[in-house]
C-alpha cells in the first residue's frame, strides 16, 4: 500500500509537530501516511510519490529551513518534470514579518511551475498556527476520502533502530521515527549537525552591572562530541524543559500521577517526563475547551476564548480554573503543544575557541496581572541549569547574516543583545587579520551599568579592530537617546562608508529598533544623496537585494 509522505521543513519543531497530527489524522481516517524530514527526502524521488504534503515554517527573510533547502533548490534550479505528482502545502510563518511564509509559498509555486496538480489550497498559517492548521487538515481529509482510495490501509514499513539521536528527537519534538514506505523516498541517513544534541555547559557570567534593571547572561557551552561547526552569523538553538515545580502544580491541578506512563512520538514516558517537554505557555483550543468544564474565566458566560489564550499562559490559565474534569494522562497530552526551541545568534568565533560556543543572552522578568513570567529557554538557562550540566541544543545556519569578505567595511548596528553576532563577526575578522573597516553602534538603557563586552570591544577599538565606536544610552539624560539618533549625527561619514561600498548590517528588535534604523538610514539616503524620499526608499531597498543591508531582527 503506497504511503503518503508528509514532509516537513522546520527549525524549532513547529512544522514537524503539524507533520505527525496530520499523519495521526490520515491514520485514524483510514489511510497510509509517513512523516519524512525533508533533509532526508531524496529529491529525485519526487517524479516517483504520487502525492506529497509539504509543511514548511520560514527562517530568515523568507529563507527555507535548512533541511527543506535541498529540496526547495532542486525545484528551482532542476526543474523537474512533476505531472504525475499530486500536492498540498501549508505555510506556515509570521505576518509581522515582510516575507510571511514565503519558503512555503515558494515550494507551492515551484511544484504547480513543473507540473504537479494542486490537490487542496495553499494554507497560509499565522505565528498562532495551532488556529489556522485545522482548515489545512480538513482540507486533506476531505479531498482523501473523496479521492484517495489508493492510499487506503496501513502502510508496510521496514523496522528502524531508534538510535540516540532519534530518542533526543522524540523527547524534544525534533526529527521523526516514522519511516516511509517507498523506499526511494528516504535518503541514506548520515551525521546530521543540524540535529539536537547534547553540550556541556562550562560556565556563565552577567554581562550587566550592579544596579541594571535588565539581566544579560554571557554562556560558554562545550561542543566537544556534538559535531557541529558554526559560522559568525549562525544560531543555536535551546530546547528547554519545564521547572519541576510548573510540571507539579500542572499533576494537581488535573489530580494526575506524575508516574502514569503515557506514549509520546511512540515512546514509552511517564506524565511528569513528557510534560517536562510540553509548551506551558501556549492554550491550545483542546485545552482551553477542557478547562471551559471546570470553574474559571473560560467557563464564564460569554467567554471570548481567543482572547483569553492570548493574554494568558498556559500555567497561569490552569492556575485561575479550578474543579477540572476527570481527563486521562494521554488525552491530556495530547491536548498539549511541545515546547519550541528558542533560537539565538552564536557570539563567538570558532576559530578562536574551536571546542565552545558562545551566547548573549536576556532573561526577562515581568509581572503581568499578578503572574510572574520568565522567558522560557532563557529562564531555563540561568534558573535551572548549572555549570558542568548538558543542554540539548541544535545549530540554525544563517544563510544571508554572514561577516563581509576580508577588505570590505561594516557597519554594524546592534543594540542589547543584537550586540551578540557582531561580537563573533569581530572576533572572526580579527583571527583572520581582515583590512575592512568596522564601526559600531550599540546601544542600551546605562553606560555604567549595561554596556555589554565593554572592555572587549574598547579593547578592539584600541587595537584598531574597531575604527570607529558609537554608543546611545537611553537612560542617562532626560532625552532618550538611540542608535537611529547617533546615526542620524554621523550620517555625512556613514553615508561616505556606504558610497564605498560598505555592509549595513541591523540586529536586534524589528517592531522598534529596526523600524526605526530604516527610517533613519532613509533620511540619510535621501539628504546626502540629493534624492526624493521614494527614490531613498528605493535605493534602500536595492541595496537589501544586492545584500549590502543585512537584518537578523526578531
Amino acid at each position: 500500500m503506497p504511503s503518503i509522505p508528509i514532509l516537513f521543513g522546520t527549525e524549532t519543531g513547529n512544522a514537524e509537530y503539524s507533520a505527525k497530527e496530520l499523519k495521526s489524522a490520515i491514520d485514524k481516517a483510514g489511510f497510509a501516511a509517513s512523516v519524512v524530514d525533508m533533509a532526508n527526502f531524496t529529491p529525485e524521488a519526487l517524479a516517483l510519490a504520487p502525492l506529497v504534503f509539504i509543511i514548511t515554517s520560514t527562517y530568515g527573510k523568507g529563507d527555507p529551513p535548512v533541511n527543506a533547502e535541498k529540496l526547495l533548490k532542486h525545484l528551482e534550479q532542476d526543474a523537474p518534470e512533476l505531472s504525475a505528482l499530486r500536492y498540498g502545502v501549508c505555510a506556515l510563518g509570521d505576518s509581522t514579518y515582510q516575507d510571511f511564509a514565503q519558503c512555503g509559498r515558494d515550494f507551492d509555486r515551484r511544484l504547480a511551475d513543473n507540473g504537479a496538480r494542486r490537490v487542496v489550497d495553499l494554507c497560509v498559517c499565522d505565528a498562532e498556527f495551532e488556529e489556522f492548521f485545522p482548515t489545512f487538515k480538513e482540507n486533506v481529509l476531505a479531498w482523501l476520502a473523496t479521492t484517495g482510495d489508493e492510499f487506503r490501509g496501513p502502510a508496510e514499513a521496514p523496522a528502524q533502530k531508534k538510535g540516540f539521536f532519534k530518542k533526543l528527537f522524540g523527547v524534544f519534538g525534533g526529527g521523526s521515527d516514522a519511516p516511509s514506505a517507498v523506499s526511494p523516498i528516504v535518503a541514506p541517513a548520515a551525521r546530521d549537525e543540524h540535529a539536537p544534541t547534547s553540550a556541556l555547559v562550562l560556565r556563565r557570567r552577567r554581562l550587566n552591572a550592579e544596579g541594571s534593571a535588565k539581566e544579560t547572561m554571557h554562556y560558554e557551552l562545550s561542543l566537544e562530541g556534538t559535531g557541529i561547526h558554526y559560522e559568525p552569523g549562525d544560531c543555536i538553538a535551546i530546547h528547554p524543559q519545564n521547572a519541576p515545580h510548573a510540571v507539579a502544580a500542572f499533576l494537581r491541578a488535573f489530580s494526575l500521577n506524575g508516574d502514569a506512563p503515557v506514549l509520546l512520538d511512540e515512546r514509552e514516558l511517564t506524565l511528569s517526563e513528557a510534560l517536562a517537554t510540553r509548551d506551558f505557555q501556549r492554550i491550545t483550543s483542546g485545552l482551553a475547551e477542557i478547562l471551559r468544564q471546570g470553574k474559571g474565566p473560560l467557563a464564564e458566560p460569554g467567554a471570548d476564548a481567543k482572547d483569553y489564550r492570548h493574554r494568558r499562559h498556559l500555567s497561569e490559565a490552569v492556575a485561575e480554573h479550578t474543579h477540572l474534569p476527570d481527563v486521562a494522562a494521554q488525552t491530556l497530552l495530547g491536548a498539549l503543544l511541545p515546547t519550541p526551541a528558542r533560537l539565538y545568534s552564536i557570539a563567538s568565533s570558532q576559530r578562536v575557541t574551536p571546542n565552545e560556543v558562545h551566547l548573549t543572552i536576556e532573561t526577562p522578568r515581568y509581572s503581568q496581572d499578578g503572574f510572574t513570567r520568565v522567558g522560557l529557554a532563557s529562564g531555563y538557562l540561568a534558573d535551572r541549569v548549572r555549570d558542568g550540566e548538558k543542554v540539548t541544543i541544535h545549530k540554525v545556519a544563517g544563510a544571508h547574516f554572514r561577516v563581509a569578505p576580508a577588505n570590505v567595511d561594516m557597519i554594524l548596528i546592534g543594540p542589547g543583545t543584537g550586540v551578540a553576532p557582531y561580537r563573533a563577526f569581530l572576533l572572526e575578522r580579527q583571527a583572520l587579520g581582515a583590512t575592512g573597516k568596522n564601526w559600531l553602534f550599540f546601544g542600551h538603557q546605562h553606560e555604567g551599568s549595561d554596556f555589554l563586552y565593554r572592555s572587549e570591544f574598547e579593547s578592539m577599538q584600541a587595537s584598531g579592530l574597531l575604527t570607529r565606536l558609537d554608543c546611545a544610552w537611553s537612560r542617562d539624560q532626560d532625552q532618550k537617546r538611540y542608535v537611529q539618533h547617533l546615526m542620524e549625527e554621523a550620517s555625512a561619514e556613514l553615508w561616505s562608508w556606504l558610497e564605498r561600498g560598505a555592509l549595513l548590517y541591523v540586529c536586534g528588535d524589528k517592531l522598534h529598533m529596526a523600524a526605526g534604523v530604516h527610517r533613519s538610514l532613509v533620511s540619510i539616503v535621501s539628504r546626502h544623496g540629493s534624492m526624493t524620499t521614494e527614490r531613498a526608499e528605493a535605493w534602500v531597498k536595492d541595496l537589501e537585494t544586492r545584500e549590502r543591508y543585512r537584518l537578523d531582527i526578531y
